[in-house]
């Protein structure tokens, strides 16, 4: 492996790990939206660390710090997109199947959409992946 990449790969993981006993894999749980905003948050924050505009200098250190962030957070992107796709729901996490309702398996008539909208899919839990 490159030694860049090595090197950077080791910080992630410094990182990663420094957070894991708190938050744990939470992030195998959540939305890909809510990684999408993540991943938005710690951009900005970088932005700010590298314009100076959090300390009133251009602070390479936390610069830096913020592009690990990023990195991790693309890494949980990466691994949220690579797994199958539930097929119950084809990904959307909800869903007018009648056995979300009732467990009957069966489908909703069309234009139906549930006596209450869409509900979270039972195969998934509403995370759209397996």
């Amino acid at each position: 492996m490159d030694e860049n990449i090595e090197s950077f790969a080791k910080e992630m993981d410094k990182v990663y790990s420094f957070h894991k006993p708190k938050k744990g894999e939470s992030w195998k749980d959540c939305t890909i939206k809510f990684l999408q905003d993540k991943l938005v948050e710690e951009h900005l924050e970088w932005l700010k660390a590298s314009s100076g505009e959090l300390t009133g200098l251009n602070d390479k250190d936390l610069s830096a710090k913020e592009l690990v962030d990023i990195a991790n957070v693309c890494m949980m992107l990466y691994h949220r997109l690579k797994q199958p796709k539930c097929a119950h729901c084809d990904g959307k996490g909800s869903t007018t199947l009648d056995c979300c309702y009732r467990g009957t398996g069966r489908l909703l008539p069309p234009g139906h959409s549930g006596m209450y909208g869409p509900v979270k899919c039972c195969a998934c839990g509403g995370k759209g992946i397996l």
